[in-house]
């Protein structure tokens, strides 16, 4: 599920490679817009976010144009035919497109962010920190994420597994406790997920 938002702007467009380069200054403001999801190797727990090692800003900032000769019409159905295309799981959750050839001297902005990056009031998101006055943003050195081990050997469950495998063993005590004795009795045995598979090599 992603939201998004449409801005239109009076005058000529920039150029592409001064866009992109106004972006590149103030992306270390949202270092969400440089992670993307990972998950588990046999996918136990929630995914968590990881910089993305292959982050091409180029990808997420896309550019085009309205056909002559640009009208409202025109202009919504490109919008809905952006927001109707799903985000690409496997990169940051993100699109902005520049968008040429409105009438009336203008152009437009469209962004398009997961809602898991933003919220649409408290996020604050790459438009918001485009749209500063200030000619140098502020220097914030980033640093990235680590990439956590989540290969298929690693035996130690992240710390968000713990509620979930606490209420795994509550659901089942509970149900233990609601049969009768002889149900108990010869209610076949279960292992949890996580010992039917092997951590490694013995």
């Amino acid at each position: 599920m992603h939201i998004g938002g449409l801005t239109i702007i009076e005058g000529p467009p920039p150029e592409m490679e001064e866009f992109l380069e106004q972006i590149r200054r103030r992306l270390h403001l949202v270092p969400r817009y440089r992670h993307k999801l990972a998950h588990t190797a046999i996918d136990s727990g929630r995914p968590v976010w990881i910089d993305d090692p292959s982050f091409n800003l180029d990808y997420h900032v896309r550019h085009t144009a309205l056909p002559a000769p640009g009208q409202w019409e025109q202009l919504q159905d490109l919008t809905a035919r952006i927001f109707s295309q799903q985000l690409d799981r496997s990169k940051p959750l993100w699109e902005m497109w520049l968008i040429e050839g409105l009438e009336d001297d203008r152009f437009a902005l469209i962004t398009k962010t997961h809602h898991s990056l933003i919220d649409g009031i408290a996020g604050v998101d790459l438009a918001t920190v485009l749209f500063d006055l200030s000619p140098d943003p502020p220097q914030i050195p980033y640093s990235g994420s680590r990439i956590p081990n989540l290969g298929p050997r690693s035996c130690s469950p992240p710390a968000c597994w713990a509620p979930r495998a606490r209420r795994s063993r509550w659901r089942r005590a509970r149900s233990t406790r609601s049969r009768t004795p002889s149900e108990r009795c010869c209610a076949p045995a279960r292992r949890p997920r996580a010992s039917a598979r092997s951590c490694g090599p013995a």
